[in-house]
């Protein structure tokens, strides 16, 4: 969170705020402004089998709104086969139930939400499409917190890590959502101290507004 960031890792929180991410990703989600809502780093050890099963962001977040995606730079090279894998399209299949990574468990209290398809059965049927890219060290992904994406272990012997970090930002239509049951982000003691109300606009003092950049 930006806070955390500022302590922790002012250059990151200097990346967020002020490189061409924040705009980036503002473009593409057709808004006139980007609220930065946390930062996520990713390591992938070499050698580790240790897959990121398909899933959505958006519905492990308590935010909502059409305009919510992710700006993911590779810190490290990564070939086509460990790379993140998404499919076309599936940010319009609507909300599909959160699982838990490490045992596939659904989150408690989602039931309002169905669970996702076998999207590998769906692969095979031809039924959906998926889309991959081998990345530089550098190079940079925006997605839409709604689409259906994972990815395999890092094949790469073992000290050939795989090193990203994703931004996620909210747009003009970003809500904060106090969704029912569980939920994993924001953090429990973020989620106490922000002051949001269901269904108020996500830029406030622990989600700040990052783009436009304000004047001087």
């Amino acid at each position: 969170f930006y806070q955390e960031a500022i302590d922790r890792l002012p250059r990151w929180a200097a990346v967020a705020a002020r490189s061409q991410a924040p705009g980036l990703i503002a473009e593409l989600m057709g808004s006139s402004s980007a609220t930065f809502f946390y930062m996520h780093p990713i390591l992938k050890r070499g050698g580790s089998e240790q897959a990121i099963p398909w899933h959505q962001d958006l519905p492990y977040w308590k935010v909502d709104g059409h305009q919510i995606g992710s700006v993911w730079i590779a810190l490290d090279d990564m070939p086509l086969s460990s790379s993140v894998r998404y499919l076309r399209g599936s940010h319009l299949w609507g909300l599909f139930r959160p699982r838990h990574f490490v045992d596939s468990s659904p989150y408690e209290g989602r039931e309002e939400l169905p669970l996702l398809p076998d999207v590998d059965e769906l692969l095979r049927e031809g039924r959906t499409e998926m889309l991959a890219y081998e990345v530089r060290a550098g190079d940079a992904l925006c997605f839409d917190a709604r689409i259906v994406h994972g990815s395999l272990g890092n094949v790469q012997a073992a000290g050939h890590d795989h090193r990203r970090i994703a931004l996620r930002f909210g747009g003009d239509d970003a809500v904060y959502c106090d969704r029912a049951g569980e939920t994993a982000i924001p953090t429990v003691e973020v989620d106490a101290s922000h002051g949001l109300q269901h269904g108020e606009p996500l830029a406030c003092e622990a989600f700040p507004k990052v783009w436009p950049a304000a004047t001087q």
